[in-house]
């Protein structure tokens, strides 16, 4: 008899991720997590908090962020170039987006 490489239990594989721990403080979603831009006009900040510098100005509608971090109304976002900083939740949606080559594609779920 051959001895099992790997033994798991099934179960094991569908924990939720709010049993692993890695949700956000606020709204107890998944941490990281991908969302999306509802607005062509929103602002990276580097605090969560419109007192704080804005590093970033962003006006492409649906663009892809991951939220790495949540802070009151306040996300912690980075794109795809890497930058990280906070965006309010308002300009966020849960629609998950994708960027292909130079274009945008938009999935339906």
């Amino acid at each position: 008899m051959a001895p099992a490489i790997c033994e798991v239990d099934r179960k094991s594989l569908a924990t939720p991720v709010a049993r692993l721990g890695n949700v956000g403080r606020v709204t107890g979603l998944a941490i990281p997590r991908f969302v999306s831009l509802k607005s062509n006009a929103a602002r990276l900040r580097i605090g969560p908090s419109t007192d704080y510098p804005i590093i970033w100005h962003y006006v492409t509608l649906g663009l892809p962020l991951e939220v790495v971090e949540e802070s009151g109304n306040w996300r912690m976002v980075r794109d795809a170039d890497g930058a990280i900083g906070w965006m309010s939740a308002a300009l966020l949606s849960g629609q998950r987006m994708a960027t292909v080559g130079t274009g945008w594609i938009r999935t339906q779920h």
